[in-house]
């Protein structure tokens, strides 16, 4: 067989991609991994896991409407889907330390400013903070988080993003409206994100959704002003902050780099011979620690092996 036969009998393995439920999940969580740690107790790793993905882990677990379970494969079996919402809720509650990530990296001297502390401009905040850049971040409102404000467990999302900047150097200047763009001259890249009906500065007619970038240099628009969901607007930072390094590095805006078409929504596998199992129904509202680890179990693993169970040497070497 020729190197390039085999090449192409390769390169249509799907071994190791994410799972239907990871290309549903706005933030792209690693479901597997996720369900996996949870099955297992390990509530420390399944919490870093979605604390990564998530950005704000307690908002996304309240208020995300969880596409992923629409995308269980255990639905295709008759099942009910497994509860990630949930079991989101339980690495929550049974983590013993929520630490909030920092990176031993230098400080850069570039100044970033955020018009508007909503969810989508402190996740784009964050982001740039723990890279180390001189962040500032401008709300008119007289504090941060924007329609959660008034949200019933406001105080919840409060300690969330408080714990999130804990180990990072930010500045927020609230109470101050940004009239002009031209208060925000001296930074060396902007992000407007100021809410559905937030001003938009003239921007959004020449924004392009894949790079996050305006027609005019140094300026990015985010969130529910280009018309992202609220968990969009928080899943969109990680990108946004990787794409803004870049220009402020290159001088050049691409979009951020991700291994799969935008629209790419994984494989469905054949379950035949899976053992059909109902959804754990918690005995009192939430999941104790045991009925969370039964539900995460529950977590089909979805993911293609068929040559490794049919091939001897392959299942020895897992390759």
């Amino acid at each position: 067989m020729l190197p390039e036969e085999a090449t192409s009998i390769t390169a249509a393995c799907f071994n190791a991609e994410p799972a239907t439920c990871s290309f549903a999940c706005p933030f792209r969580l690693d479901l597997r991994a996720f369900l996996e740690k949870a099955a297992g107790g390990k509530w420390a790793g399944a919490y870093k896991l979605l604390r990564n993905a998530a950005v704000f882990p307690v908002v996304a677990a309240k208020l995300c409407p969880h596409p992923c379970e629409e995308a269980c494969q255990r639905r295709d079996m008759g099942d009910e889907p497994i509860a990630v919402n949930a079991l989101e809720r339980a690495a929550l509650r049974y983590v013993k330390n929520r630490k909030a990530e920092s990176y031993a990296i230098p400080p850069k001297t570039e100044k970033i400013a955020v018009v508007g502390a909503g969810m989508a401009g402190l996740s784009f905040a964050l982001q740039m903070a723990q890279k180390k850049f001189s962040v500032t971040v401008f709300d008119k409102a007289e504090g941060w988080g924007g329609r959660l404000r008034s949200h019933p467990d406001w105080a919840e999302f409060d300690e969330d993003i408080r714990l999130q900047f804990s180990v990072v150097k930010s500045e927020f200047v609230f109470g101050r409206e940004i009239a002009s763009l031209n208060e925000l001259a001296d930074y060396d890249a902007v992000c407007i994100a100021t809410g559905a009906e937030g001003a938009d500065f003239g921007l959004r007619d020449g924004w392009d959704r894949d790079t996050g970038a305006a027609a005019e240099p140094k300026l990015f628009l985010s969130g529910e002003l280009v018309g992202d969901s609220l968990m969009e607007g928080i899943a969109r930072g990680p990108g946004l902050a990787q794409t803004v390094e870049i220009y402020l590095q290159l001088g050049k805006v691409n979009p951020p780099q991700t291994e799969y078409e935008k629209h790419y929504c994984g494989h469905k596998l054949d379950h035949s011979g899976a053992e059909k199992k109902p959804r754990v129904v918690p005995a009192e509202g939430e999941y104790s620690e045991e009925e969370a680890r039964a539900e995460a179990a529950r977590c089909l693993q979805c993911d293609c092996d068929a040559c490794m169970t049919a091939c001897e040497m392959l299942k020895k070497y897992r390759k």
